[in-house]
């Protein structure tokens, strides 16, 4: 699998370039440069829900249930706490990154077992006698 793979897959490509576009602003905020907060908390609210809604809903879910064991508890927990301490950068990179990582796995994972039953096929065919 190589990039050009990867690319062909459109959320990839989307977390890619929010990637990209969010970058510089979580490096300015290194040394506390920041958009006004009009144009701030919507523009990176609004990219965190887009990509975080799956994260959010199962982590409000497992919190439900008690289960705190759960990974998108834990990312819940933590976007919430940078928007709450108003590190709306952070709160994006984080989404940004963890779906990055699922997506990636799960692109993975798919080319994996397609390369693992492209192989095995011939050695399950019954061939008639």
């Amino acid at each position: 699998m190589d990039w050009k793979e990867l690319l062909t897959n459109n959320k990839f490509r989307w977390l890619l370039l929010t990637l990209l576009v969010v970058a510089p602003f979580e490096v300015l905020s290194l040394f506390s440069i920041h958009l006004p907060l009009w144009v701030e908390f919507p523009l990176f609210l609004a990219i965190t829900i887009f990509f975080g809604k799956g994260v959010f809903q199962s982590g409000f879910r497992s919190l439900l249930k008690l289960d705190f064991s759960n990974i998108n508890l834990l990312m819940t927990i933590a976007v919430l706490g940078a928007i709450y301490l108003r590190q709306f950068e952070e709160a994006v990179i984080i989404v940004v990154l963890f779906a990055l990582g699922e997506t990636s796995l799960q692109i993975l994972i798919r080319f994996r077992s397609f390369e693992f039953y492209a192989g095995h096929v011939g050695s399950f065919y019954i061939r008639p006698s």
